[in-house]
């Protein structure tokens, strides 16, 4: 059926497939054979005890059952299992799971200040990031999940987690309004975001956006200024928004205006954009946001 750009197919289900995929030939031809392949194009084509050939980086060749099998090509048996392209996680804080158990079912504010904020103050460092961001990368790959949007400190941290684990990711300069563990102000982080963007922009598995963390932390005057460093870069902008019922006021408290009313009145709302949780959402939001084609997250 021909070689395709789309991400590696990865072997997911109930268990892991019989063979090792690092057995592949040394060019990485490699055989992923006998599962069933959900190949997600436009003709909803799904291939019973088909074959996925992967070649380096790439997709070779989706193959029939009956199709005849290349040889010399070692062999990942997928019997039984489900071939899928790689899950993607849109929104997500990886160095978190080294706070897993922390603090649990409480309400937003009550979870982040008398929880998550103290131990980020008195815990996050180069090698927490480090160390958290490769274990989630881990549990991802292991679970299906080959790229994933993160938002956290110590970014340069993160990016060498990402890349020694080998999954794809979207991550970057994370900007909130009061002393961070990683840079003392906005300003301070801002300051340092362009090289980041600048450093990773041509990438091969690794996507470099911004991200402010909200307007409930974060002054609307900083959340312009992370954003427009993104359409400066065309790079992804990421935000938490409308996450809890009672943000909509915080926001017209600070603001004078509702969340996404907010982020419009500042050119933030554009394809590229992601909104993480928004699950409280007016009408008129909803219709604000659709228009522009965002992404909405739903991560509860």
């Amino acid at each position: 059926m021909g070689r395709t750009d789309a991400p590696l197919l990865v072997c997911v289900l109930l268990a892991a497939c019989s063979a090792d995929p690092g057995e592949a030939t040394r060019d990485g031809r490699l055989l992923i054979d006998g599962g069933t392949v959900v190949v997600m194009d436009e003709a909803g084509t799904v291939l019973e005890g088909g074959a996925v050939l992967v070649e380096g980086d790439a997709i070779a060749g989706l193959l029939d059952e009956a199709d005849p099998r290349p040889s010399g090509v070692p062999v990942l048996d997928a019997t039984s299992q489900l071939v899928i392209p790689g899950l993607v996680n849109t929104h997500g804080h990886a160095a978190m799971s080294l706070f897993r158990g922390l603090a649990d079912d409480m309400p937003l504010m009550t979870w982040l200040d008398d929880h998550i904020f103290p131990a980020e103050a008195a815990l996050v460092d180069p090698e927490f990031v480090y160390w958290g961001t490769l274990l989630s990368s881990i549990e991802m790959l292991k679970s299906g999940t080959t790229t994933f949007a993160d938002m956290y400190y110590f970014r340069d941290d993160a990016a060498r987690a990402v890349i020694d684990a080998g999954i794809r990711a979207v991550l970057g300069p994370h900007v909130i309004g009061f002393p961070a563990p990683d840079f003392g102000s906005p300003e301070a982080s801002l300051r340092d975001a362009a090289q980041f963007l600048e450093r990773y922009r041509d990438h091969p598995t690794l996507v470099s956006g911004t991200a402010a963390h909200s307007l409930y932390t974060t002054s609307l005057d900083d959340v312009r200024e992370t954003a427009r460093l993104a359409i400066d870069f065309g790079a992804p902008f990421q935000i938490h928004a409308a996450e809890d019922a009672s943000e909509f006021a915080t926001a017209n408290e600070l603001t004078g205006m509702g969340v996404v009313e907010a982020l419009a009145s500042i050119g933030a709302l554009r394809p590229g954009t992601v909104l993480a949780h928004a699950i409280y959402l007016s009408g008129s939001s909803l219709f604000q946001v659709g228009r522009l084609k965002l992404s909405l997250p739903h991560t509860r």
